[in-house]
């Protein structure tokens, strides 16, 4: 069974309790099970209790409220169910999606609820595997193709999607695209594959709005291997975009002004990171005077091909950075995926070094070795820019930037995707200036064209 979280779905979470009380034994029925479908578990009774369960929630028949407060004391929220159209209540009859889009408004629905969409039995099981471990994380779907999703959404309510890229009837960009159009806020994450029709596709997505993507393990690798790598890739993703998001902090830094002639542009980012790195590169003048170097989380393939679109959606040509090559103004320059990118001089020139040592934070590239290397053959001529990404990679390169005077821009908490590495860097005061994403390129431009 594919739909509506059934069979394959796995272990359901702790569930919250609800009470339903209604005279109508079908109206109890049919109530019981839209809640328990939604992670409840449920007592159903005729009349108002003398107590409920402590914090449960309580859907009641206006036709027996009372007017003493004190029956229903305990319940954490109380639903009425009326037969007409009443200020916050469900009107009689609703459905399951009816309920289940009032319970989401008032964060009343338990878990994170993920709708998974894949073609493949195995992927299915695989995902399945990984997400079972996780007690706040609860699977309301699984569906085998875009049109099966797109017909599961109003009942599964999801708060974060998985989402294949190549599956038959409706592909996971056909899907997307009309997801988009459905519910633009609706967190999605691509499962892609570690091929160059996978990557191109993965970059068409993040375009169109996916939040993030992960690869597929190779079918060469142990079954009890692969939940493993997924759960440990996936999971922290479905965490991070399928919660509540807060109010952006409010940051006040002042920005340092520009002392020290720049000689070399280092960007870090991951999540959010392509369509962050379109836009900035994109804004900064042809002629900029200094080379880019760039630290983007990604596998190999995904480096080339993210490169080729920056070319032809910027204003600077961008390549992935070759071993040995001397870094040129006024050019942007990749870490290859599965690669450290580090600076050094060869007398007055500035050379790309490349090495696969340890990975650092978990990631090869990682955004503090290239920093560290930036720090070292730079010192405070280096202008460092944290964006959109998830964990802290970059923070500890960002430490040793700022003792040796560097300046340190960094992406503000609204434009980014997850602001976990940029606000890391913000939160310790390393950060000269906290931008939003469509002041990045000006100031950039401004701090490297001073003191020329």
């Amino acid at each position: 069974m594919t739909k509506h979280g059934a069979a394959e779905t796995g272990r359901p979470p702790s569930p919250m309790r609800a009470v339903v009380v209604e005279e109508s034994r079908t109206v109890r029925a049919v109530v019981r099970g839209f809640l328990t479908d939604l992670g409840f578990t449920v007592d159903c009774m005729p009349a108002l209790p003398e107590t409920v369960p402590p914090g449960a929630l309580v859907l009641v028949s206006s036709d027996l409220l009372t007017d003493d407060p004190r029956v229903l004391t305990g319940a954490g929220h109380v639903l009425t169910m009326a037969s007409g159209a009443a200020t916050g209540s469900l009107q009689k009859p609703f459905t399951r999606a009816a309920l289940a889009e009032k319970l989401k408004a008032l964060d009343l629905l338990p878990r994170i609820r993920v709708l998974i969409v894949d073609d493949a039995a195995l992927a299915r099981r695989l995902l399945t595997e990984a997400l079972a471990a996780e007690p706040r994380l609860w699977i309301v779907g699984l569906a085998t193709n875009g049109a099966e999703a797109l017909d599961m959404l109003a009942e599964a309510a999801p708060d974060v999607v998985s989402l294949d890229i190549e599956m038959p009837v409706m592909d996971g960009l056909a899907t997307l695209a009309a997801l988009r159009k459905r519910d633009a806020a609706l967190p999605v994450v691509m499962v892609s594959t570690l091929t160059e029709r996978g990557a191109a596709a993965t970059l068409d997505a993040l375009a169109l709005g996916a939040a993030d993507y992960v690869t597929k393990p190779g079918q060469a690798v142990h079954f009890d291997d692969a939940v493993a790598r997924l759960r440990a890739e996936l999971v922290p993703r479905l965490l991070q975009f399928g919660a509540p998001r807060h109010a952006p902090t409010a940051v006040h830094v002042t920005a340092a002004q520009a002392v020290h002639r720049i000689d070399l542009l280092a960007i870090g980012t991951s999540t959010g990171g392509p369509e962050a790195l379109t836009t900035v590169l994109a804004g900064l003048p042809r002629d900029l005077p200094v080379p880019v170097v760039v630290v983007q989380h990604m596998p190999p393939m995904f480096t080339r091909l993210l490169a080729e679109r920056l070319t032809a959606r910027g204003s600077l040509p961008a390549t992935e950075a070759r071993d040995g090559e001397r870094l040129n103004p006024g050019r942007v320059y990749l870490a290859p995926g599965d690669f450290h990118l580090e600076v050094a001089r060869q007398g007055e020139a500035l050379v790309a070094v490349l090495q696969q040592r340890e990975r650092e934070n978990g990631c090869r590239p990682a955004v503090d070795v290239l920093f560290r290397s930036v720090a070292e053959c730079c010192g405070r001529h280096a202008l460092a820019v944290v964006m959109t990404g998830m964990g802290q990679d970059g923070l500890l390169g960002c430490e040793r930037l700022h003792q040796v005077e560097a300046r340190i821009l960094a992406q503000d908490e609204a434009s980014s995707v997850v602001w976990s590495m940029p606000g890391g860097v913000v939160r310790a005061g390393l950060a000269d200036a906290v931008l939003p994403l469509e002041g990045l390129s000006t100031e950039i431009a401004h701090r490297v064209s001073a003191c020329r």
